[in-house]
């Protein structure tokens, strides 16, 4: 296909002139951006990753500290990567949902490690313990 010209005059009688890009190198430009998009898409679903899992978690407290009122609790876990690249697993510790730690822990493909994570508990009072990943802010 050509590219068209196209004449137009204004109410002032003035005329332009201006010519369109023919359907062709549109259809192609619309074609390249859909492959693009396509090959963006299958790139993020197979580029391998880490994927992290947690095994086997204990809960262990210290007395509490009269003085302070407070005290300790530790997750004991172990922490699996099955992805096919090594990675860092971001961990919390909650005590009754609230964070009440954070550990990092850098894991390389189809490893485990068995780590523990500690917090204080503000009062002598029972409480809900548990561990979960997530995902960190990224800086920028």
């Amino acid at each position: 296909m050509e590219d068209k010209t196209v004449v137009r005059r204004s109410a002032s009688g003035e005329t332009s002139v201006s010519k369109k890009p023919a359907r062709a190198s549109d259809d192609m430009l619309a074609l390249s951006v859909l492959a693009a998009l396509v090959l963006l898409i299958l790139l993020v679903a197979f580029l391998p990753r880490p994927a992290f899992q947690i095994n086997r978690v204990e809960y262990g407290t210290t007395a509490c500290d009269p003085a302070s009122h407070s005290y300790q609790v530790t997750a004991s876990m172990t922490i699996r990567n099955v992805g096919g690249v090594g990675g860092v697993a971001s961990v919390h510790l909650l005590v009754d949902g609230h964070i009440a730690a954070t550990g990092n822990y850098e894991i390389p493909a189809h490893e485990s490690i068995v780590r523990g994570l500690s917090g204080i508990v503000a009062d002598c009072q029972w409480h809900r313990f548990s561990v979960e990943l997530f995902v960190p802010p990224s800086d920028g």
